[in-house]
């Protein structure tokens, strides 16, 4: 065994040369210790669209013998260190093992199915920009139309046959007004994220700050994300107060920033009035769908290495179409580092690992239907997570094959903070392009 397992690794980093370096970018905080990454057990789709666990090679025997380099490819859905995981079959019929030697029931794929809200329910849920640490406690009323949950696409990332709108994405054509060339490129930031919390200045340059001006004072309350020269994304509920967009010349967007609490004499720091806000027309401010929004700048951004935009996914087939589950991401904010505790003064990262669709909308069943809308995100043991502050920064994720940052998911909401069973949820960002285009 010890040499089939020998043979997969080296396979693996034959691939590695072949398509680039394939890491890890995980960030470990200081109380994170001997945390192990299979506390969340991580569900995946196969590389024949099978169920499966996403586990590092020496626990997964059954792949140990594989030597089709495309098939170990697209069996990769993480790694644990430096150990690559892939995607263990973990759901085979007639009493067959998942090549542990553990016996797994079979679990048939739903099909298509209307999810609707219980009106009893009262959630307990918080977004992450809310004064005070408040928990938020709304009835959830059930949708005047029921909301349709899918399955997660095959690995492969190809729609099905019939699928326009599908057929139609494939051409991976991105906007003209978008930087396709200058975006999603950190030179400051270190191929892989090993230990300690704040990330380094001009690590993550399209990182921006929300500044509202509330009695004479700017106050930081949300985090954004810089797309191109004068165009920034962030959650609805972050401009939407009392029924109503926010007032453009309330809101200042800072960028280059890296310690938000000093008045910074760095010349890399600037501060950008908006022209105008423009918030999804179907934003639920109870549910936190399609909770995203736009901001047009005043005057245009002049990029550098501390102020420069994240790329948008309509180039990459891999994040538009892939299958996310098991892959890292990672979130930038100067949200609180513990529930209803003090923000922090310097930009944190963290990596997160995105969960299975199923396994979210079990968590939230009770208060918010889980669609596709809404991306989910943990880590092993919930210890990390996108806190009160957080709201509206990015969840990004690398693309080897395009070696470029993409904003995958904006900060919607969360159960308290970090708590065990519960992932962030984030908007899915693939899911809105078209309205993203359309209002550039």
């Amino acid at each position: 065994m010890k040499v089939s397992c020998l043979i997969v690794i080296f396979n693996l980093f034959l691939i590695k040369l072949v398509t680039g370096s394939l890491v890890k970018r995980q960030i470990v905080f200081p109380s994170d210790e001997d945390i192990k990454s299979d506390d969340l057990q991580i569900l995946c789709k196969t590389f024949q669209g099978g169920r499966g666990t996403c586990l590092p090679i020496l626990k997964c025997p059954s792949m140990q013998k594989e030597r089709n380099l495309l098939i170990l490819r697209n069996s990769i859905c993480g790694f644990d260190g430096v150990v690559p995981k892939l995607c263990c079959p973990s759901s085979i019929p007639n009493g067959i093992d998942n090549g542990n030697g553990d016996p797994l029931e079979p679990q048939p794929s739903k099909p298509e199915q209307e999810t609707s809200v219980n009106p009893d329910s009262s959630a307990e849920l918080i977004g992450p920009n809310d004064k005070n640490g408040a928990n938020i406690h709304e009835n959830i009323t059930p949708r005047p139309q029921p909301v349709k949950t899918t399955a997660l696409p095959k690995p492969t990332g190809r729609p099905k046959q019939g699928n326009d709108r599908g057929l139609k994405e494939l051409n991976l054509r991105v906007p003209p007004t978008l930087p396709s060339k200058e975006c999603g490129v950190n030179k400051q930031a270190e191929t892989r994220i090993v230990g300690g919390v704040p990330a380094k200045p001009g690590t993550w340059p399209w990182m921006a700050a929300l500044l509202f001006d509330e009695d004479g004072a700017k106050n930081s309350q949300c985090g954004a994300t810089l797309v191109s020269e004068e165009i920034i994304i962030t959650a609805a509920h972050c401009v939407y107060e009392a029924g109503a967009v926010r007032d453009p010349s309330k809101v200042t967007v800072r960028l280059g920033e890296h310690n938000i609490e000093q008045d910074s004499q760095d010349d890399a720091v600037q501060d950008f009035l908006v022209e105008s806000i423009k918030i999804h027309q179907s934003f639920d401010p109870k549910t936190y769908k399609n909770d995203i929004a736009m901001l047009k700048l005043k005057n245009k951004v002049s990029f550098n290495d501390r102020m420069a935009p994240v790329c948008l996914p309509f180039d990459s087939q891999l994040l538009r179409f892939g299958n996310l589950t098991g892959r890292s991401a990672t979130i930038t904010g100067w949200g609180r580092t513990s529930f209803n505790g003090p923000s922090s003064e310097v930009l944190l990262q963290a990596s997160f690992e995105i969960v299975p669709q199923e396994y979210c909308r079990e968590a939230f069943k009770k208060w918010v239907p889980i669609s596709q809308v809404y991306l989910c995100a943990s880590n092993a043991g919930a210890t990390r997570d996108s806190c009160q502050g957080d709201s509206g920064g990015p969840l990004v994720m690398f693309d080897n094959t395009m070696r470029k940052w993409y904003l995958m998911g904006v900060v919607s909401f969360g159960r308290r903070c970090a708590t065990p069973g519960f992932p962030g949820v984030y908007t899915r960002i693939p899911e809105f392009l078209d309205w993203i285009e359309k209002n550039l």
